[in-house]
């Protein structure tokens, strides 16, 4: 019975946020601009509680180049960018910027985290000019299966399956997969198989 609530709520859902994913995916052909779905991103992450999750889902699934409608994104959580894949139950947290990136199966990723969209997106080779007027360089950043990040971390490379990325923790080289990693820069204490329960 609550799946089948679930099932018609996501579809009226769906059907009301249909012209938002439509505008942007029309001005990203057409025009070749993410601008439409990035205003959209940024309006609807500030759509509260348990309506926010829905219109989210289903405003992502229509727009993202994979993502699933069992993704939960809480309120303040805005992804950047449309190539984004995500995987099925992916949870993200309050306030968490994704870029372009790829993330795996039931990864869980905390309040406050910014996920970049490589590490090296600007051109600081010319001093007399700004930043902002050089060019700009994306990568996809890939994070795996079953992925832990704790709150306030930073990821500038590619997290492996079955890690746990500690609060606080800035990623700047690649994370082996089942690895604990702390620190900034980050790095692999333990293996998560071998990591005792809390007390």
């Amino acid at each position: 019975m609550k799946k089948a609530i679930k099932s018609i709520i996501y579809g009226i859902v769906y059907v009301l946020v249909l012209p938002m994913g439509l505008t942007s995916l029309i001005f990203k052909k057409v025009l070749g601009t993410e601008i439409v779905f990035e205003f959209f991103a940024q309006s609807l992450s500030l759509v509260p509680g348990i309506f926010g999750i829905p219109i989210r889902g289903c405003f992502y699934k229509q727009t993202l180049k994979k993502c699933s409608l069992n993704l939960e994104t809480l309120f303040g959580c805005r992804i950047t960018k449309m190539g984004c894949m995500l995987g099925d139950r992916v949870a993200i947290g309050a306030y968490t910027s994704i870029g372009l990136s790829e993330i795996g199966d039931f990864t869980v990723i905390s309040s406050y985290v910014s996920v970049l969209s490589g590490a090296r997106q600007h051109d600081f080779s010319k001093s007399d000019k700004s930043v902002l007027d050089g060019p700009e360089y994306y990568s996809m950043l890939k994070m795996g299966n079953r992925v832990f990040v704790g709150e306030k971390s930073l990821i500038m490379a590619d997290v492996g399956n079955d890690c746990v990325i500690g609060a606080g923790s800035v990623v700047v080289k690649e994370i082996p997969d089942g690895k604990i990693a702390v620190g900034n820069p980050a790095r692999a204490i333990k293996d998560r198989q071998t990591a005792s329960a809390p007390n």
